[in-house]
């Protein structure tokens, strides 16, 4: 999971650059980037231990795609600096970005804790005394 959150930071970065994007508009888009790379790997291997493939992929997926959402519903809300740059609004982060964010990120945590627990103690199995 680290392996693909830093190929994630390695795409972008150069993506961003060969946009020519404005350097607040790389910096969000790498924040941006990381923030789901994280958030969707750790929600994907967590359900993955607890429930299989299938569960996995699909949690993984539905994370990625309301990370992906808040991103978007932010910038069609507060828009562009002039310079084509970032514009931060601090009332629209907490209303568009944080919760999501918060959530996926809680969401993340739970899960792979979740699964660890599934996979190191798995049903039926009896405890040491």
């Amino acid at each position: 999971m680290a392996l693909t959150v830093g190929v994630v930071a390695l795409v972008t970065l150069p993506t961003s650059a060969a946009l020519r994007l404005s350097p607040s508009l790389q910096f969000l888009q790498l924040l941006s980037a990381l923030d789901i790379a994280w958030a969707t790997g750790a929600t994907l291997v967590g359900v993955r231990w607890l429930a299989g493939s299938k569960a996995g992929a699909a949690a993984g997926a539905g994370v990625g795609v309301v990370c992906m959402w808040s991103i978007w519903k932010y910038l069609t809300v507060v828009g562009f600096a002039p310079d084509g740059g970032w514009l931060v609004d601090g009332s629209a982060l907490l209303r568009y970005v944080l919760p999501y964010d918060m959530a996926a990120a809680v969401l993340a945590v739970l899960a792979l804790a979740a699964g660890a627990r599934h996979v190191s103690h798995p049903a039926g199995a009896v405890a040491d005394s």
